[in-house]
């Protein structure tokens, strides 16, 4: 019996299915607010990495209703601030 190989291939988000994208998103979202909710009910101040990351996120849902490509996902607090 040959032997068959796949290659697998995993196309960028903004290729994926609108649907898709927002599913995947609304998580980011949620996990994002559940912190700056936290913070505000703590009378903390919510760290920058935190306010840059919900900034990205904010961005990335309007790409994905507008069926566009969104910016990169942040890498450090650096990329963020």
């Amino acid at each position: 019996m040959p032997l068959t190989v796949v290659a697998q291939y995993k196309s960028p988000p903004h290729f994926e299915e609108t649907l898709q994208r927002k599913g995947r998103h609304f998580e980011v979202l949620l996990g994002l607010l559940k912190i700056l909710l936290a913070d505000s009910e703590a009378a903390r101040t919510t760290a920058p990495e935190w306010t840059g990351k919900a900034r990205w996120a904010v961005e990335l849902a309007e790409a994905i209703l507008g069926g566009a490509r969104g910016p990169d996902e942040p890498g450090s607090a650096r990329d963020v601030s």
